[in-house]
């Protein structure tokens, strides 16, 4: 009797469609919700003050669903080089079809259960890539 091991080749070891059942139970984790915008400023015009003003750089995405955690002990050490640390302070899990945000992007946090991250805008650090994924992890550092 001729038999067939995981991985031989003949068979996908992960199927095709294996985060589908994932994807849903980690969506519905997602209670926050958050803005992203790139960092900066930008110049406008005000009704009410009759003159440009600056203001910051409107947000890409809006209303994001997210989870967002605050990070200690090792686990907010990220290696990014050889010899590069940086400690960060959240990770902030949203789905992972967002897949503009780079390192230096502003979080802003507009909603959660816990009403003391409520106002709170974190630095992207790092963002997490692979082959197998079904959310994006950016882990954050607390600017405000």
């Amino acid at each position: 009797m001729r038999r067939h091991h995981t991985g031989s080749g003949r068979r996908q070891v992960i199927p095709a469609d294996w985060e589908a059942p994932h994807r849903v139970v980690a969506a519905g984790t997602h209670r926050g919700r958050v803005s992203l915008r790139v960092p900066g400023t930008v110049q406008v015009f005000s009704d009410d003050e009759q003159a440009m003003v600056t203001t910051p750089v409107p947000p890409y995405a809006t209303e994001v669903p997210a989870r967002v955690l605050e990070l200690n002990g090792e686990a907010n050490t990220i290696r990014t080089g050889e010899d590069t640390e940086i400690v960060v302070d959240f990770l902030v899990a949203i789905a992972a079809d967002h897949d503009g945000v780079t390192a230096g992007h502003l979080v802003h946090v507009t909603a959660a259960t816990d009403q003391l991250l409520v106002g709170t805008t974190l630095r992207v650090q790092h963002v997490g890539r692979g082959t197998e994924r079904f959310e994006r992890h950016l882990f954050c550092t607390h600017i405000d």
